[in-house]
């Protein structure tokens, strides 16, 4: 059996739509966060597989402890700079493991590289290398590169195009991004988006700006704060649209280092996300996963949601090893 896991934002979810293209009959696919279990809770049958795939994501302790005890052949593909210490500090005693990293490209293209390695059609593919780049230049956060727009906007088309009906499911609930992006690799020459897929992507780009409007006149709290090392800070709250408001008020304020916002889409199950600009590394927070310049908190609470945005909890601590 093979099982593979993925993330499930952009660059989690796009190495589905290469394993359909590829054809690759995997036992099971699972989509999930760090810190979310999901379906990822079912460990017995992690154990009974004879390889598992992770994709721009790794294997948490508990996942660790049953691939070892079973003997099961694990594949990373993986990007995050948090865990690259954690998986090879792994292999020193696990072996069976391959292990590809590489920081400078997102998940995806690391797996579109794998796969072509590994003789798959899709090598010979244009769309597929053009979309892939996309995925790498919007997750890599390359803002300066000349395909920044279009990579936003294939983020927004995945989120404006979800089957709400399956919400609690992400591979059903981003069912119709999947075969949607299929259809091009299988049917274009090269990357674009239809009529349908514009009008979705302009919805979601006036939204942001309504979104953008309410922080700046108020009617959005903004609540700024200066950590102990100087650096300015804004915590705000959001159910959407978190990277893309995030950016934009980094861009409006010059003044702002990097950014909290709590995520209150779920209430029971809260998540703080960070945002910076580039002199300000993330991961250097304790307790902080993710990219350089985009993070999530680990083990979020309400109460610690509620102690962030009252002040109780001013600002996150940075690790020992960072320089003032």
């Amino acid at each position: 059996m093979h099982r593979p896991f993925v993330g499930s934002d952009l660059d989690g979810i796009f190495p589905l739509v290469l394993n359909r293209y590829c054809e690759i009959p995997f036992y099971k696919e699972i989509s999930t966060n760090y810190n979310e279990r999901g379906e990822h809770s079912d460990l017995e049958l992690l154990g009974s597989n004879d390889l598992v795939l992770y994709v721009d994501f790794t294997p948490d302790e508990e996942a660790r402890q049953i691939i070892e005890r079973n003997q099961v052949s694990c594949l990373i593909i993986d990007h995050h700079e948090s865990q690259y210490e954690i998986i090879t500090e792994w292999q020193k005693h696990y072996t069976n493991i391959q292990y590809t990293y590489d920081k400078k490209k997102s998940g995806t293209y690391l797996y579109y590289e794998y796969l072509c390695n590994c003789d798959y059609p899709i090598k010979d593919n244009k769309v597929a290398e053009q979309a892939v780049t996309l995925v790498s230049t919007y997750d890599l956060w390359q803002k300066d590169s000349p395909l920044w727009e279009q990579a936003q906007n294939l983020n927004r088309l995945m989120w404006k195009i979800p089957n709400w009906s399956k919400k609690d499911n992400p591979l059903e609930f981003h069912k119709y991004f999947i075969n949607g992006q299929l259809w091009k690799l299988q049917n274009m020459k090269n990357f674009s988006f239809n009529r349908f897929e514009l009008e979705k992507i302009n919805a979601d780009i006036r939204a942001e700006q309504e979104l953008l409007a309410e922080f700046l006149n108020g009617k959005r709290k903004i609540k700024t704060r200066k950590d102990k090392q100087g650096h300015y800070f804004s915590v705000i709250t959001l159910d959407k649209k978190i990277s893309a408001i995030c950016s934009l008020l980094l861009e409006k304020y010059r003044k702002l280092d990097y950014i909290l916002c709590i995520n209150n889409f779920d209430l029971d199950s809260p998540k703080v996300s960070i945002r910076s600009k580039e002199h300000i590394n993330v991961l250097d927070f304790n307790g902080v996963k993710g990219h350089p310049q985009a993070g999530g908190i680990e083990n979020v609470t309400p109460e610690l949601c509620e102690a962030i945005w009252t002040g109780k909890t001013y600002e996150l601590e940075f690790l020992e090893k960072m320089e003032n």
